[in-house]
C-alpha cells in the first residue's frame, strides 16, 4: 500500500516508523504526545542506544498496532483532538506533511528521519504547566507544594554517542528542553551534522521561552542547515505572562521577541512561529496575544510574512487541573462566547485556532478537578506572591463562586 493510502486509514501514523521523542530524563517515546505510561521505565538512553530502542519491542509493538488498524492506548491525545474536532492532531499533521521525512516510494523501513530531544531540564523560568521533569527551575516551589520533587535529579548530562548511530537519515531535529538556548550541548548534534556534510539536508526546529537570544556562533551555525524554525513559547500579554511563566517579566520577553524578528529580517531561511501553551489561565487572553503577534508581523514585514502563517496553540493537559476541560459547563459556555466576540480583525486561521480550543473545551467534563484547580492556583499564588485575582478576574470570579458554594 502507498504512502497516500496508508495516512487516510484512521488509526495509522508515520511517526512510530520515523521519529523518536527523547525528554530531558533521557526517556524515549514514539511521539512527545504518547503516554508515558505506556512506555517502560527502561526504555531509556543511561542504558540504550536509540536505535536499540527504535528497533525494540515498544516501536515494534506500535507498528504492529497500526498496522492492524488497531488503535494504540498511548496515542489518546490525537484521538481526543480529532474526536473533539481541535483543529489537526499531531497525527494528522505529520502525515499530511510525509514528503518532509520520507519519499514517494518509500519502502516502510524504519529509520529516524525526526527527531524531537529535550537534552535536559535545565530552564530558568517555572511556568505553572510545568514541573521540574522539563524545569529545573521548578524543585524549590514543587518542595513547598508537594512537599518532594517530581524529578530528584539534576540537569542530565547529554551523551551524542547514545544517538549518533541514528543521524544518518535524519532530515528534521526539533530541540526542546528546558531552555534548549540555554543548553550548549544541543550544539554538539549541530557541529556533527556540518562535519558529516548532512546540514544542508537538515531543517531545525526550536521551541524557545523567550528570555535569551541565539549568540552569533549559534547563528552562523544557523545558516548552514536547510531550514530553521523559531516557535516562540508567549502565552499571554502583560500581566498573563508574568503569571503563567514566572519569572519571566513582559517586558524582556516583548524585547526578546522582537530581537528574534530582527535576525529573522536578515536570515531568509529563519522562520518563526507563535506558540502558545492554553489553559484556565489565559484562554481568555488569546484574541490579545494574536492582535499582539500580527502587530509585530507588521512592524517587520521581512520576517512577518514568514511567521504570520505559523501560529500553533497547544491545549494544556498536564498538570490535569490546568485544562480547558475542568471549568463549569456554565463557565465553558460564557467563556467560549467571550472568544467568539473577540476575533474581529485576525486571520481566519487563527481565529479558527481559537474556536476550535472552545471546542475541545467543551468536548469533555472534567469539573471533578475543578477543587484540584482551586487548591493549586491558592497554594502556589501563596508561593510566589501572585494573585490569580490579577492575572484572570474572570476565573477569580468562578473560583470565589465555587469557594463560597455559590
Amino acid at each position: 500500500m502507498d504512502i497516500e493510502k496508508l495516512i487516510q486509514k484512521p488509526y495509522w501514523c508515520l511517526l512510530p516508523w520515523t521519529h523518536a521523542f527523547i525528554d530531558p530524563l533521557g526517556k524515549v517515546k514514539p511521539c512527545c504526545r504518547y503516554r508515558g505510561r505506556e512506555v517502560p521505565e527502561d526504555h531509556h538512553l543511561e542504558t540504550n542506544s536509540l536505535e536499540d530502542l527504535f528497533t525494540g519491542s515498544v516501536y515494534q509493538g506500535l507498528r504492529q498496532d497500526m498496522e492492524s488498524d488497531q488503535p494504540a492506548v498511548g496515542c489518546q491525545r490525537c484521538w481526543e483532538e480529532e474526536s473533539a474536532q481541535k483543529g489537526m492532531s499531531l497525527r494528522q499533521n505529520h502525515n499530511r506533511r510525509w514528503q518532509e521525512l520520507v519519499s514517494a516510494d518509500w519502502d516502510r523501513q524504519p529509520g529516524i528521519t525526526f527527531l524531537e530531544i529535550g537534552l535536559s531540564n535545565l530552564c530558568n523560568l517555572k511556568c505553572r504547566m510545568c514541573d521540574s521533569r522539563y524545569s529545573s527551575k521548578w524543585a524549590v516551589d514543587e518542595r513547598q507544594l508537594l512537599g518532594r520533587t517530581i524529578n530528584p535529579e539534576p540537569p542530565r548530562k547529554f551523551q551524542l554517542a547514545r544517538i549518533e548511530s541514528c543521524l544518518s537519515q535524519l532530515r528534521h531535529i526539533k530541540f526542546t528542553g528546558g531552555e534548549p538556548l540555554l543548553i550548549p550541548e544541543h550544539v554538539q548534534i549541530l557541529q556533527r551534522l556540518v562535519e558529516n556534510g548532512q546540514s544542508t539536508q537538515v531543517a531545525i526546529n526550536y521551541s524557545t521561552n523567550v528570555t535569551t537570544l541565539p549568540n552569533q556562533g549559534l547563528q552562523d551555525l544557523w545558516s548552514q542547515f536547510s531550514r530553521v524554525e523559531v516557535a516562540l513559547s508567549v502565552d499571554g500579554i502583560g500581566i498573563v505572562n508574568d503569571y503563567v511563566r514566572n519569572p519571566s517579566k513582559w517586558t524582556h520577553v516583548e524585547t526578546i521577541a522582537r530581537g528574534f524578528f530582527e535576525i529573522a529580517e536578515k536570515m531568509p531561511h529563519l522562520h518563526l512561529g507563535l506558540r502558545p501553551s492554553i489553559s484556565v489561565y489565559n484562554l481568555l487572553s488569546q484574541p490579545d496575544l494574536l492582535l499582539w503577534w500580527q502587530k509585530l508581523c507588521h512592524e517587520y514585514p521581512h520576517a512577518g510574512d514568514k511567521a504570520k502563517n505559523w501560529v500553533s496553540m497547544t491545549h494544556v493537559t498536564f498538570p490535569e487541573q490546568l485544562s480547558l476541560q475542568v471549568l463549569p459547563e456554565q463557565t465553558k459556555s460564557a467563556w467560549s462566547d467571550l472568544i467568539f466576540a473577540s476575533l474581529d480583525g485576525l486571520p481566519n486561521k487563527w481565529a479558527e485556532s481559537c474556536r476550535s480550543l472552545c471546542r475541545y473545551m467543551q468536548a469533555e467534563d472534567h469539573h471533578d478537578l475543578f477543587p484540584h484547580l482551586v487548591s493549586f492556583t491558592r497554594k502556589l499564588d501563596h508561593i510566589r506572591g501572585e494573585s490569580i485575582e490579577d492575572a484572570c478576574p474572570p476565573l477569580a470570579r468562578v473560583i470565589a463562586q465555587w469557594e463560597t458554594g455559590q
